[in-house]
């Protein structure tokens, strides 16, 4: 028999306590931080412009252009290189918040659900990697979303719905616009799904598959050129 999601005040305040601690520990490691990472030359093109931004990634980098125009934008908000990482760190806390509230109550128990969440919000390369302009904080966050999006874990008796399956397809071309290891991550998550939606029917998975590759395809179709 399968236990309920403890789904009470409870695991939600001790689900936001882990959350709460774990972003303001990623601020302080973000305020000593090394800013250089791997490439210095990344703080000249996020001053550039939009169009060279698309231009030069297009002809000199084995990155797409995402990470670059969020980056530029978030500067262009908050000129420092050091605090405009709080864009990236706070979508990634967003998708880890919708993520671990819809996957901790599945631990019946409150020493497992502090377990699963010492693991996603206190881990050590959470903070390493955490609030950088580079394309994994970006990633990261979306990627937690979409995930949520395409199990929904709380729903018992998930179905496919073609808003539900549009809506993966723009998360999945949004990742892949930052990084092109979404295309590996597409693949594990469409056999997730297929094991997730196994009741569902042949023409409901064929079309959910549809819409999300089609969605998918014709969004990252500019990035093939």
């Amino acid at each position: 028999m399968q236990s309920k999601p403890n789904t009470g005040a409870a695991p939600r305040a001790l689900t936001a306590a882990f959350l709460l601690v774990s972003f303001a520990l990623s601020i302080a490691v973000l305020a000593v931080r090394n800013l250089h990472d791997d490439e210095i030359s990344t703080f000249d093109r996020i001053r550039s412009s939009a169009t060279d931004i698309i231009r030069i990634t297009a002809k000199r980098d084995i990155h797409p252009p995402g990470m670059y125009l969020l980056a530029h934008f978030a500067y262009g908000i908050l000129p420092s290189f050091r605090w405009l990482n709080l864009f990236p760190c706070l979508l990634l806390y967003a998708g880890l918040a919708i993520f671990v509230l819809q996957v901790a109550p599945h631990f019946s128990r409150t020493r497992s659900q502090v377990c699963c969440l010492l693991l996603a919000t206190l881990h050590p390369q959470l903070f390493l990697w955490g609030a950088t302009f580079r394309w994994y904080s970006w990633w990261t966050g979306l990627a937690l979303i979409a995930l949520t999006v395409a199990l929904q874990p709380r729903n018992s008796n998930p179905t496919l719905r073609p808003a539900r399956s549009m809506s993966l397809g723009l998360l999945l071309a949004c990742l892949f616009y930052l990084n092109y290891i979404t295309l590996l991550f597409a693949v594990a998550l469409a056999a997730a799904m297929i094991l997730r939606y196994r009741s569902e029917s042949t023409k409901r998975m064929l079309t959910s598959a549809f819409l999300v590759g089609g969605t998918f395809v014709a969004l990252i179709a500019p990035q093939f050129r």
